[in-house]
């Protein structure tokens, strides 16, 4: 009895394991940027990327809206560089074209990528997410070595 007992329970073990689907990663804009969350856990960026990194596909557009999140921060100090030389200048001589052209185009481009980091930002996590409904949990795959032959549970 105690033996048909514990296969019944390894039975089902194994069953709920190779149905149990990992967690979805959600995120929020907060006040110092995007938070990251896999239910009610709140995940650093290392995570997130870490988790990325496993999806190619996601990952890609993660790395995507690095790049594009550096270019919009580089805009920006342009933006500030050519500002503050504008408002150096004498008060009773007028600003310089060049520099108003400058300061106003490299605002233009800093809010172009910055929307495109936020859409690849949010590309990569439905990515992620979307790999997650066909991907468990936990596998149970074949053993075969000198040893001999059995099974393994890989997270």
């Amino acid at each position: 009895m105690k033996k048909t007992l514990l296969s019944i329970c390894l039975i089902f073990t194994f069953f709920a394991m190779t149905h149990s689907f990992s967690q979805e990663m959600t995120m929020f804009l907060g006040v110092s940027g995007y938070q990251y969350y896999e239910d009610d856990r709140p995940l650093i960026t290392a995570e997130v990327h870490s988790l990325l990194y496993d999806t190619p596909e996601a990952f890609n557009y993660w790395k995507k809206s690095r790049t594009f999140n550096t270019i919009a921060v580089s805009s920006n100090v342009v933006v500030l560089g050519t500002t503050l030389a504008i408002l150096a200048g004498k008060e009773n001589k007028k600003a310089a074209g060049g520099l108003v052209a400058a300061s106003l185009g490299s605002t233009i481009i800093s809010v172009i990528f910055y929307l495109s980091a936020n859409t690849q930002k949010k590309k990569a996590v439905l990515t992620y997410n979307k790999g997650l409904e066909s991907k468990p949990l936990t596998q149970i795959k074949p053993l075969i070595s000198e040893k001999g032959v059995g099974i393994t549970l890989q997270f």
